[in-house]
């Protein structure tokens, strides 16, 4: 996803599973099959909100060191445009968290997206449980079929470029 612009979906910040992500390209000319062999899988995507604190939590999380063995089953995620984590690999931590060049603060309450079958599985995925999560909010369904956001993005923003915004820095 190129960029997850907040007036799409309503989130601050989008999680797509690299599971999804079935081919490493798209384009330059991108037809509804090529999409759909990159993209196939349907469903809904789910909003629910995170605190700062729990966002670094599920990033350490994630970065955990079987995340970087060859052979070890772990889900990637790509995020959205503005996220930018460093983290430091040897201390197992994040050195720093932004959002749209803003450092990350515990009590920061951010609304994430990400579709439904990770969003369902979201234990083993991000290491949070529902209840948890639940206490910053109803989670709420922002879009009926996954596809249908990202088609519509490309529909709306022809000709793009690939963008090679840092997200994830790993020390």
């Amino acid at each position: 996803m190129a960029e997850c612009m907040r007036d799409q979906i309503g989130a601050d910040l989008a999680l797509v599973g690299s599971g999804s992500i079935r081919k490493p390209e798209l384009g330059p000319v991108v037809t509804v099959r090529d999409f759909m062999e990159v993209f196939p899988f349907q469903g809904p995507v789910m909003g629910f909100r995170l605190t700062g604190r729990q966002l670094r939590h599920i990033v350490t999380f994630m970065l955990r060191e079987e995340a970087f063995n060859d052979g070890e089953e772990c889900e990637w995620f790509q995020f959205s445009k503005g996220f930018l984590c460093e983290f430091d690999r040897k201390k197992h931590s994040v050195i720093s968290l932004k959002m749209n060049g803003k450092e990350v603060e515990d009590k920061d309450v951010f609304t994430v997206a990400m579709q439904k079958y990770f969003f369902d599985n979201i234990g083993d995925f991000l290491d949070r449980p529902h209840e948890e999560i639940e206490k910053n909010g109803r989670p709420f369904e922002v879009a009926t079929n996954a596809p249908n956001v990202l088609e519509e993005y490309l529909k709306d923003h022809e000709s793009l470029k690939l963008d090679s915004e840092k997200r994830l820095i790993i020390r």
